[in-house]
């Protein structure tokens, strides 16, 4: 089989177990959790500054208080905050079975933040992708269906074709907002530096000219986390 068809194969069959192989529970510190585990297509994405309450400790500390009292609603299957490096802003990431209203509840509080109900669309995965130590969340605002969906085509397909320039990218999980007008690539990679020097190369510029081409489409930026609290259940 050829690298493309391997790597056509991994994005249509999400793996049956997690990537880790871990029990349900918490993870380790700083473990990314599995975005393809299959069963969850629907996820919530919530965003917030940390303010006075800043830093990594305190985010957890308050997470773990939250998830350990709030009822999880049926179908939820796992729940990650981040915080992003320059200190300021964190993420929360919930995955489930059903796009579920309850289930925002899990991001909403204590910090009240808004949360965005998405649908995992499609994966890239890169033969040559390692272990993943942070992920950085790209966001686009799109002007319905149409410039969502050829978004994510133009983006993953840029990607796959520029695999062997990208070292250090674990995988890029494309997700479309449920009302079509968001657009998040969650991507995964081996270090800060990878994602840096990826910043910086020939194989970036070409992803973003083709965005600034594509109708109904408006980059938002983009920022790098670390995992700061996961639980599964």
């Amino acid at each position: 089989m050829n690298a493309s068809r391997q790597r056509r194969a991994a994005e249509q069959a999400p793996p049956a177990a997690g990537r880790t192989g871990r029990p349900a529970g918490r993870h380790p510190e700083g473990a990314l959790p599995d975005v393809r585990r299959s069963g969850a297509p629907h996820v919530w994405v919530a965003r917030w500054r940390l303010g006075e309450q800043s830093g990594a400790a305190r985010t957890r500390e308050g997470l773990a208080a939250w998830w350990g009292s709030v009822p999880w609603p049926g179908g939820t299957v796992s729940a990650t905050a981040y915080v992003a490096e320059d200190g300021d802003n964190a993420l929360g990431y919930v995955r489930c079975s059903a796009p579920s209203p309850r289930t925002a509840d899990i991001l909403r509080a204590p910090h009240g933040a808004e949360a965005v109900a998405y649908g995992l669309r499609r994966s890239v995965v890169p033969e040559t992708g390692g272990v993943p130590t942070c992920m950085v969340a790209v966001t686009f605002g799109t002007a319905g269906p149409r410039a969502a969906s050829d978004l994510v085509g133009a983006v993953a397909g840029q990607l796959e074709a520029a695999a062997p320039e990208c070292p250090g990218l674990v995988s890029a999980h494309f997700h479309v907002s449920l009302g079509h007008d968001r657009v998040l690539n969650y991507a995964e990679w081996e270090s800060p530096e990878a994602h840096e020097r990826f910043v910086r190369g020939a194989a970036s510029r070409r992803v973003k000219n083709l965005v600034q081409h594509l109708p109904g489409v408006r980059p938002f930026g983009h920022l790098r986390y670390h995992v700061c609290r996961t639980e599964e259940r």
